[in-house]
């Protein structure tokens, strides 16, 4: 179940997870708070809440651990990452790792406030659903969308959050899917990478261009695009990528 209401909070200093949890509740939120990564990892295990407030440093299991266990799940519950670092590796890391969002400590609970209502605006413009398993017995009699777009091999479903790849299932994160989806519901279009981070990101992200082509690399490899010579995500030298279908 999703709900979106619930705010949860990992944060293992104190006085600074007390502080920012008081302030979201002042704007009426629901908040769920957390001070250990296994503790975290536990509640995930059987919730999915809106938004996850994830430290990078937690005792037990650090927030990168944490995040990548998240997604290992097929858990798709918008992740903004909190970090004392201002380091671009550690922030282009955990969006390669399929966070949402990453916020630079200290912050303003302004800011906060408008990067939550910012992820959870794109979650409901491009809505992230977990594929079922084929092996279910509801798969099988379930009719294909309407709107599965195909190019090539590929097979796009954006109702079931689902790709295949010649037939094989292909896992993405929820920025790779909103990539590949951009992509292919404007076929052989020119997009910046400045364009690239609105359509995964949104527009009130303020982040690297870097990072678009740290994620296009991933999405190749995962499509079977060779990044020399690719079939479909091609590089328009000087402007940004162009979706061949």
């Amino acid at each position: 179940m999703h709900e979106d209401n619930r705010i949860m909070l990992v944060e293992d200093f104190v006085d600074f997870r007390r502080l920012l949890a008081a302030q979201l509740r002042s704007r009426h939120l629901e908040v769920l708070e957390f001070d250990d990564g296994i503790q975290a990892r536990d509640f995930l295990a059987r919730e999915s809440p809106g938004v996850v407030l994830l430290d990078m440093n937690l005792p037990q299991l650090d927030g990168i651990e944490l995040l990548k266990w998240l997604r290992s799940q097929g858990n798709q519950a918008a992740v903004i990452m909190i970090s004392g670092s201002e380091e671009e590796l550690d922030r282009v890391l955990c969006l390669e790792l399929g966070a949402d969002d990453f916020l630079v400590k200290p912050f303003s609970a302004r800011e906060l406030l408008a990067r939550i209502r910012a992820v959870q605006r794109r979650r409901k413009q491009y809505p992230v659903h977990i594929a079922q398993d084929a092996s279910s017995p509801t798969s099988d009699s379930a009719e294909p969308s309407s709107k599965i777009l195909r190019a090539g091999k590929l097979l796009l479903d954006p109702e079931r959050h689902h790709l295949e790849c010649d037939g094989q299932a292909i896992e993405l994160t929820a920025i790779e899917f909103r990539l590949l989806l951009c992509f292919m519901r404007h076929p052989k279009r020119v997009f910046s990478r400045s364009q690239l981070l609105d359509a995964a990101w949104g527009r009130d992200y303020v982040g690297y261009e870097q990072a678009v082509n740290n994620h296009i690399l991933r999405l190749r490899r995962k499509i079977g695009d060779a990044n020399d010579v690719p079939r479909h995500i091609q590089t328009v030298k000087g402007v940004g990528y162009r979706f061949e279908p």
